[in-house]
């Protein structure tokens, strides 16, 4: 076993206990330049390192007058920051509470985006967006309720399922679909059901941040080659 995997173990439990204590009461922090509200039971974006990489990463990127749907927005950090470098966002997320809580850290940080309650693509018709990003659950078990929709994809990895079943209705031309994931995740998996929906799967970007790789990887349909 690795040092990390060591660790990992070691410390896993106890870091989960500390988490869900600290996100039974809302919080305020600041985040990339933002004041934002982090409400019970929605994903806290300073405590993961996920969250900060993917931003960095998008600044890298002119998103003046583009397009850009942030899926599974949480407090809404990724959708503000990039409302902020000028893009027009709508933003998604499965629990009410991260709805609610980015509409409300949006008007706080002075920029108009739309956030919708929405089930991946459930409640959004398709239209053409430049940028996807998406921050996903990836932990392969069952979520038991909204909050727990932010880790768990399901033990059959179905949220990938559904995520890439309908991607292609909401790509513009040349679209840019960007994710982030950690070394702890099943890229086969992942990478295998973005096949069978008929897109490659491309590294893109990696940084080590203490103790964890993180990577950006962006999906290609088939048909672009």
């Amino acid at each position: 076993m690795s040092l990390r995997n060591f660790l990992k173990k070691l410390f896993f439990l106890p870091l989960r206990l500390l988490y869900g204590f600290h996100s039974r009461k809302a919080r305020q922090i600041r985040f990339n330049g933002l004041k934002l509200s982090i409400a019970p039971g929605v994903f806290h974006p300073k405590l993961f390192f996920s969250t900060k990489y993917l931003v960095t990463h998008l600044a890298g990127h002119d998103l003046v007058g583009k397009r850009l749907m942030d899926v599974g927005t949480g407090s809404g950090a990724i959708a503000i920051s990039a409302a902020k470098l000028g893009a027009q966002v709508t933003a998604l997320d499965v629990n009410p509470a991260a709805v609610e809580n980015a509409k409300d850290n949006a008007k706080q940080n002075g920029v108009s985006m739309a956030a919708v309650h929405s089930d991946l693509w459930q409640n959004v018709k398709p239209e053409a967006f430049d940028f996807i990003v998406i921050n996903p659950p990836y932990y392969p078990k069952k979520p038991e309720n909204d909050a727990q929709k932010a880790w768990y994809c399901g033990e059959g990895f179905e949220y990938f399922h559904r995520l890439f079943e309908k991607l292609d209705d909401y790509m513009a031309t040349d679209a840019e679909v960007m994710m982030v994931l950690s070394q702890d995740c099943d890229f086969e998996s992942i990478g295998k059901i973005a096949a069978s929906h008929e897109f490659k799967m491309v590294e893109t970007d990696q940084k080590r941040t203490a103790w964890e790789m993180n990577y950006i990887f962006n999906f290609i349909p088939e048909y672009a080659h």
